[in-house]
């Protein structure tokens, strides 16, 4: 399961405004707003595993692959990758992008599920119902 520690994130932006190397939320050239596409490399995302369930072998292994992804020396969107309908979507030697990444709108071959449609999603938050996004209480 993947995890994210945010504490790793908000120091750095702390950090980055007390020493005033902080920026502003959006790139002065472009007007943009900045994304902080950040991962393992930095502390923000790890996985998480239960000790119990896995064996020696696969710790061994999952960690070394982590340990691969850090280094860059193993990127997991590089092809050849297969959608569930055994679909080639990526192919050998290429990479998804982050705008291929964050538009993925299907899964990967042997990840049993699917993606609901977003039409039939109703929010039940109860931020959703007080903005009126829900006639639901």
């Amino acid at each position: 399961m993947a995890i994210w520690n945010w504490g790793v994130f908000y120091e750095g932006v702390i950090q980055n405004i007390l020493n005033g190397t902080w920026r502003n939320l959006y790139e002065e050239s472009e007007k943009r707003t900045i994304n902080f596409w950040q991962g393992m490399n930095n502390g923000i995302v790890d996985i998480l595993y239960s000790n119990r369930n896995i064996n020696a072998p696969m710790k061994y292994l999952v960690e070394n692959i982590k340990k691969s992804i850090m280094r860059n020396e193993f990127n997991i969107f590089e092809g050849p990758i297969y959608d569930q309908n055994h679909v080639l979507k990526v192919k050998r030697n290429t990479s998804l992008d982050y705008s291929d990444i964050v538009h993925m709108d299907w899964l990967v071959d042997g990840v049993k599920g699917e993606i609901p449609d977003i039409k039939t999603l109703i929010p039940t938050d109860p931020f959703s119902y007080m903005k009126g996004l829900t006639g639901k209480a």
